[in-house]
């Protein structure tokens, strides 16, 4: 009785792992295919001066494609093709996530069956799908490729429309500040009743302060002059000869003086010739003679009414020499006054300036803004599609292991409850 119950022991082990392994083989291999689409990354750099002089601060054309190759299979790109080619109505598609149409869990599924590498020596990416189904593996490569080309032209166009958003706001910003600095000068011209040029200005002042400087220096020149003439008629005594009297000339009106005294030496000349003829005692000559006395008479009333007028026109040039430094404190006055209003209008107009300069080049910069720049920068092309999927190696020892695991134990089992009873 105990051999016969090891014998059907034995025997029943050995169907039930034969049958489990059948069971297994009945249901086929998991099988996979692979397709293989090729990429090729190009970077063109918009100034090679700094290429040659900075390239540590350039990403390299290796870096370029490595990067490339490491987000290939990057999550929003996973989700817009599933979105976008309706994935999850795809019976071959959704075997890989049963029983669930989440975009997430999809696009984590998708994301791991993408694989990507770059290779060795040049600008290539091979980027392959693993998948169960060949032509929908096939198809996946090529719309991950031409998908992944798409996301990046449209983030560099994104990049540039920010990038124009915030040019605009500065122009903005930049036009406000114009308006507010230029109605700012505008309102301390008027303020200030600025109606021509502050330079012009400036120089008519100048000239003034120089020609008022050189009417003081004058005026006293003649003052100094006078004060030195009636200190010499002082020293002459009350009654001053007409030679004395001739050194004080200077400050005189001297045209009619001078008709007198060339009248005097024609007379005199005349006289002597007459004395010469008649001699001095003859009628004629004491007529003639007595008309010199009377010129030299007329010479000496002149200039004493010269000496009694001097100490009035000193009192003149006094008064002429005070108005004169009044006019000149007060064109220094104006002078610094105009300087100070210089200053603050040139730190306005300065403002205006810089604003509109800035504001100019804001304007140009917006203008030859190219809403495509930087999309020549990293070009990616599909070098070669992905024209079919390859079968991969299925995985056999893992199905068999797991076969005969569960037949050991269908036919072990049995046997330890027989055993019991």
């Amino acid at each position: 009785m105990k051999k016969l119950a090891k014998r059907l022991s034995s025997l029943f082990v050995c169907i039930a792992v034969i049958a489990s392994i059948a069971f297994e083989v009945s249901k086929g291999f998991d099988r996979s295919y692979r397709a293989t689409a090729t990429l090729q990354v190009d970077h063109r750099y918009h100034d090679p001066q700094l290429d040659r002089d900075d390239r540590d601060s350039l990403v390299s054309i290796k870096d370029e494609v490595r990067t490339v190759a490491l987000t290939l299979n990057n999550r929003p790109l996973m989700q817009r093709i599933i979105l976008e080619n309706e994935l999850f109505n795809n019976a071959s598609f959704t075997s890989l996530i049963p029983g669930t149409n989440s975009l997430e869990t999809g696009s984590r599924k998708l994301s791991r069956a993408v694989h990507s590498e770059v290779i060795e020596g040049t600008r290539l990416v091979t980027m392959s799908v693993t998948f169960p189904e060949p032509t929908l593996a096939k198809n996946l490569a090529n719309l991950i490729a031409k998908g992944y080309i798409k996301q990046q032209v449209s983030h560099n166009l994104n990049n540039n429309r920010s990038a124009d958003a915030v040019l605009t706001n500065d122009i903005e910003r930049l036009k406000i500040k114009l308006q507010l600095s230029d109605q700012e000068l505008t309102d301390f011209r008027r303020s200030k009743n600025i109606y021509v040029p502050l330079a012009g200005q400036h120089e008519m002042l100048i000239s003034e302060m120089r020609e008022l400087k050189d009417q003081i220096s004058e005026t006293e020149k003649k003052e100094f002059q006078l004060d030195n003439d009636l200190e010499i008629v002082s020293n002459f005594g009350e009654s001053p000869t007409s030679r004395q009297l001739r050194q004080v000339m200077r400050m005189m009106d001297t045209t009619e003086l001078d008709l007198y005294d060339k009248r005097r030496i024609e007379q005199e000349w005349f006289v002597n010739r007459l004395v010469a003829q008649h001699g001095t005692e003859h009628p004629v000559v004491i007529i003639e003679r007595e008309l010199v006395e009377t010129l030299e008479l007329r010479i000496n009333t002149l200039l004493l009414q010269h000496i009694s007028t001097m100490g009035a026109q000193r009192e003149e040039l006094k008064q002429e020499r005070a108005i004169l430094e009044t006019r000149a404190k007060i064109a220094a006055t104006e002078m610094q006054a105009l300087d100070k209003v210089r200053l603050e209008y040139n730190t306005l107009e300065r403002e205006v300036k810089r604003f509109r300069t800035r504001y100019q080049s804001a304007i140009r910069r917006l203008e030859e803004t190219d809403p495509s720049s930087g999309l020549k920068e990293r070009t990616i092309v599909i070098v070669e599609e992905a024209h079919e999927a390859n079968e991969i190696t299925p995985r056999l020892v893992p199905r068999f292991a797991v076969s005969l695991g569960i037949g050991l134990a269908s036919g072990i089992l049995p046997i330890l409850g027989l055993r019991q009873i």
